[in-house]
């Protein structure tokens, strides 16, 4: 079933692609690089107007509700201090903190949080903040995966939005240039059969052809700008 954001897509890729391809023997060069500016735009505004507009999502951020497991009172501190005795007799007995996290309660989730951008290999890496969200995301997998309600209900959030999230990105990065893999990850997996419909429409090489179109036209604007002054 075609859906209306696959339709627009689709729309704006044969409306560019005709755009850039249309050459007109009876106009000057200069007339028909005009008219494709012209139609790359309409292009573009028609695809703009039909980009959608993503909820916000209301509730506690993953962030937000990580930072609900790290203990603060004597009693939670107390016991963070026993989970990490238990935390490094598991490592030296060969486990590694994520397969660690994989199988944690959540008390012991919140002294490993408590305690990540002090990890050895956290402090010696120039990519420690990739490494803290690495096992930030694996904690908040393991929360949703027992069942903590604040995670599973954020998941449950960002699945409501994730399709329009996903098209949103997809429009936007298709209006300048080739949509990335990410973008086109996204979509897969919020909405397949939108995403294999979009990738039926796709025409090889129009995002780099749109970017040199642009990067052509920034040209002859500067050097327009140079004989006026």
């Amino acid at each position: 079933m075609t859906t209306a954001h696959a339709t627009a897509f689709a729309t704006f890729v044969r409306d560019a692609h005709t755009a850039l391809s249309q050459q007109d023997r009876d106009k000057t060069p200069e007339a028909n690089a005009r008219a494709q500016r012209q139609g790359i735009q309409q292009a573009r505004s028609a695809l703009a107007a039909r980009i959608p507009t993503v909820p916000e999502i209301t509730g506690p951020t993953r962030a937000e509700v990580l930072d609900g497991l790290r203990p603060t009172t004597a009693d939670t501190l107390a016991v963070a201090a026993r989970e990490r005795e238990k935390i490094q007799a598991l490592q030296n007995a060969g486990r590694r903190l994520d397969q660690i996290i994989t199988g944690a309660s959540p008390a012991r989730l919140g002294a490993i949080l408590d305690s990540l951008e002090t990890l050895p290999e956290v402090l010696a890496s120039s990519e420690g903040a990739h490494i803290v969200a690495e096992f930030e995301a694996l904690a908040f997998d393991r929360l949703a995966a027992l069942g903590y309600e604040p995670a599973v209900e954020r998941i449950r959030e960002e699945e409501a939005v994730a399709p329009d999230a996903a098209w949103s990105r997809v429009m936007m990065e298709a209006l300048d240039g080739p949509v990335t893999v990410g973008a086109w990850t996204a979509l897969y997996r919020a909405d397949e059969a939108g995403y294999r419909e979009a990738q039926a429409a796709e025409i090889d090489g129009l995002g780099e052809a749109l970017r040199r179109s642009d990067r052509e036209q920034e040209r002859g604007d500067f050097t327009a700008d140079a004989v006026v002054v």
